[in-house]
């Protein structure tokens, strides 16, 4: 509820100090799933690191070149959890970390978008298998009835006003809530997917993801 009052505020005539291109009303939605992020990850997790706007490596490559053994492929993505690990190559400490969860977060999502991101996820899958890939949106604008993005590696698209944008379009002072047992659920998604992960599984029996 604070978050809807706060963003119709910012929509308000009298109140929009941002020109369009600064995306500050865009970045409303990342710094509300940053801090709702914050409040599930605890002590007993404290290995986890939340990261906004970070190049998280999707892809690396060993090479057999004097000046360059070993080359990253980034992504940059809106929110990330991490796990940060040591890895030392030939005396330098590298930057590296693992990505668990990542996400892209849009104001209105269509179909080139998701198309955009799907190959580098697949990148991301096959050197970390087990992060998880969120695409999530205030609005849709693609037509989601005619389309199926089950087959892709991306964990899911998440619509959570679930809106699509031509309605808005329309009529702006219709445009619906966030729906919070949605957002709720999410949370719940990604809680429960860092405590199964804590542990390294021990059998075929133990391992649930």
């Amino acid at each position: 509820n604070f978050f809807e009052s706060y963003y119709s505020f910012l929509k308000e005539p009298e109140n929009r100090k941002f020109s369009h291109q600064s995306d500050f009303l865009s970045s409303l939605l990342p710094e509300l799933l940053y801090l709702s992020y914050k409040r599930i990850i605890g002590p007993n997790q404290g290995g986890f690191e939340i990261t906004t706007q970070k190049d998280i490596t999707i892809d690396l490559s060993f090479l057999p070149y004097n000046d360059s053994s070993i080359t990253f492929k980034p992504k940059r993505v809106d929110l990330a959890i991490i796990k940060r690990i040591e890895i030392i190559i030939e005396g330098q400490n590298l930057d590296f970390s693992i990505p668990i969860i990542a996400l892209e977060v849009k104001t209105n999502l269509d179909k080139n978008m998701i198309s955009g991101v799907e190959y580098s996820v697949e990148r991301l899958k096959r050197t970390f298998p087990l992060c998880k890939f969120y695409l999530v949106s205030e609005l849709a604008d693609f037509a989601y009835a005619k389309q199926n993005y089950a087959g892709t590696a991306i964990d899911e698209i998440i619509i959570l006003r679930k809106q699509k944008r031509s309605e808005v379009r329309r009529n702006p002072a219709k445009i619906n809530a966030i729906d919070y047992q949605l957002f709720e659920s999410h949370l719940n998604d990604i809680s429960s997917f860092l405590n199964s992960i804590e542990t390294t599984p021990t059998d075929l029996k133990a391992r649930s993801i």
